[in-house]
């Protein structure tokens, strides 16, 4: 089932947004994108997997690129924009496209999927409700994508990289989190949370399909169950951890 199409004029406006590096274990050259050093950390079995941030410049969308170190098949996460860009950084890191994931359809997320993908063996996964959000007047920006569904729960292997699938609405009906169990790491689990939360915010519900019901119930119930050692990378701005954000964001109260 294709994602459900919402024409609206849309800008990203998460809150406390910075362009901060993450903390890191290793430096991964300099961004196409924004001019910032861009790193990557560990997060898996004895460090083989990698995770690196690629900021879409003018959205200040964070895509994030994940491989397994022994594989060298990446995932892209939520690529909104400059798909030369990241091309690039497959390139120059020797990665080869296994699969575009998609937190969510606001086009901010989506806008880099087709041609990142055009003429490659790579499947695009997303929630079937997802809401495809444009900006005003433009037309589909997946048509000729035919993605393939995740649900609440599933378990996916992606490039040999294991993730764990949560549906969270509330910033939009088809919105998830991607989770990582860290093995034998201080940080039990690394979470993308697309635009969910961010460090000391929360996703906007005034689009289509938003619900702060919804986002309340994502962020006090569907994730409750993760420790507060949750790593914690957002669509927008720099990471966090969910603990420092149960105890300090009012938004999660």
């Amino acid at each position: 089932m294709g994602s459900r199409r919402a024409q609206a004029c849309f800008w990203s406006r998460s809150i406390l947004i910075a362009a901060l590096g993450l903390v890191s274990v290793s430096l991964l050259g300099m961004s196409d994108c924004g001019g910032k050093p861009e790193t990557a950390f560990l997060a898996g079995d004895d460090g083989e997997i990698m995770i690196a941030r690629v900021l879409i410049k003018d959205t200040r969308t964070n895509c994030w690129v994940v491989w397994k170190k022994i594989r060298r098949r990446a995932i892209v996460i939520d690529p909104g924009g400059a798909p030369q860009s990241i091309e690039r950084f497959l390139k120059r890191h020797d990665l080869e496209l296994a699969a575009v994931v998609h937190t969510h359809g606001h086009w901010d997320h989506i806008r880099g999927t087709r041609e990142l993908v055009r003429e490659k063996n790579a499947h695009v996964y997303q929630h079937p409700e997802m809401v495809e959000l444009t900006r005003g007047g433009d037309e589909s920006l997946l048509d000729g994508i035919t993605p393939r569904e995740l649900s609440d729960g599933d378990a996916l292997s992606l490039g040999g990289v294991e993730l764990t699938v949560i549906h969270t609405p509330g910033h939009s009906p088809g919105s998830i989190c991607l989770l990582i169990e860290n093995k034998g790491a201080d940080v039990a689990y690394t979470m993308f949370s697309g635009d969910l939360l961010f460090k000391m915010g929360v996703g906007r519900t005034d689009f289509e399909g938003g619900s702060r019901t919804e986002l309340r119930k994502s962020l006090n119930e569907r994730i409750a169950h993760l420790p507060d050692q949750t790593r914690v990378l957002p669509g927008h701005g720099p990471e966090t951890m969910l603990g420092d954000e149960r105890e300090n964001n009012l938004l999660m109260k």
